[in-house]
C-alpha cells in the first residue's frame, strides 16, 4: 500500500504538472500546435528521469550510505542544474509568464502527501523519526498553506511581497529537510546515531521519488513563483 501510494502521487503530479506546461504554453501565445511540443517535451524529459533512475538503482549506485551521498551526487545536484539551466534559458521566459501564479503555489499542496509517505517509510523502520514531521522536519507546513495562499492570491486579498516572502520561507523549509537527510548520512553523530540510521531499502524506488522526484519539483514550483513575483508583465 505504501509503494502504491508513492506511484499514485508521482502519476498525479507529474500529470498535473503536465497540464500546468500546456496551459503555460497556451497563455504564452504558442497556440495548440506549440502547446502540444511543450508537453511532449516534458514528456519525454520525465520518461528519460525515470529511465536515468532505474539504471541507475540497477547499476547499485545508491546501495552504500557513504559520504559524500551517492544521492546528492547523482541525483539532486543534476536536478538543481536542470531546473537553472530552465531558469536562466531566456526562451522559456514566455512559458514562465504563461503559469498561473496561483496554481504554481496551490501545486505545492502535494507535499502534504509527501509527507505523510515519508511518515508511511519511518513506520516500516526504513528512516529515523527525525526526517518526519514528528522530528524536525517541518515542510508539511509548506504543504498545508499553499490552498490558502493560493486562494488569496487568487483573489487579490494577500500582496506579491507576502507571496514572495512565502515561497522563500518554504524554500528553506525545503532546505532544511535536504539537509536533515544528508547529515544523517554524513555526520549522524550529529543526531546521536554511531552509524547512518537510513537503511539501504530507502535508496531503492518507489522511496527514491522523494529527493529524485518531489524534492526537485517543490523546487522548481518555489522558483517558477519566486520569477513570476519579481518579473512583472
Amino acid at each position: 500500500m505504501l509503494e502504491a501510494g508513492f506511484y499514485a502521487l508521482f502519476i498525479v503530479i507529474t500529470a498535473a504538472l503536465g497540464i500546468a506546461f500546456r496551459k503555460a504554453a497556451l497563455c504564452a501565445g504558442s497556440g495548440e500546435r506549440g502547446a502540444a511540443a511543450v508537453q511532449l517535451r516534458y514528456g519525454g524529459f520525465i520518461i528519460l528521469w525515470v529511465i536515468y533512475l532505474s539504471i541507475m538503482v540497477s547499476a547499485g549506485a545508491f546501495k552504500e550510505l557513504k559520504s559524500p551521498p551517492s544521492i546528492l551526487l547523482f541525483i539532486i545536484l543534476p536536478a538543481f542544474t536542470i531546473i537553472t539551466i530552465f531558469h536562466l534559458v531566456r526562451r522559456t521566459l514566455p512559458l514562465i509568464d504563461g503559469f498561473s501564479l496561483s496554481a504554481v503555489i496551490g501545486m505545492q499542496s502535494f507535499r502534504i502527501f509527501v509527507e505523510l509517505l515519508i511518515w508511511g517509510v519511518y513506520t516500516k523502520g526504513l528512516v529515523p523519526e527525525e526526517v518526519t514531521f514528528e522530528g524536525w522536519n517541518f515542510d508539511i507546513l509548506a504543504g498545508l498553506s499553499a490552498p490558502l495562499i493560493a486562494w488569496l492570491w487568487h483573489k487579490k486579498r494577500i500582496a506579491r511581497g507576502l507571496v514572495l516572502a512565502w515561497n522563500v520561507v518554504c524554500l528553506l523549509l525545503l532546505a532544511n529537510v535536504v539537509v536533515i537527510f544528508n547529515t544523517l548520512v554524513m555526520k549522524p553523530q550529529l543526531w546521536g546515531y554511531d552509524s547512518p540510521p537510513i537503511q539501504p531499502g530507502f535508496t531503492t524506488v518507489p522511496y527514491l521519488y522523494i529527493a529524485a522526484v518531489f524534492m526537485p519539483l517543490a523546487m522548481f514550483l518555489h522558483i517558477l513563483a519566486i520569477r513570476k513575483c519579481l518579473r512583472r508583465r
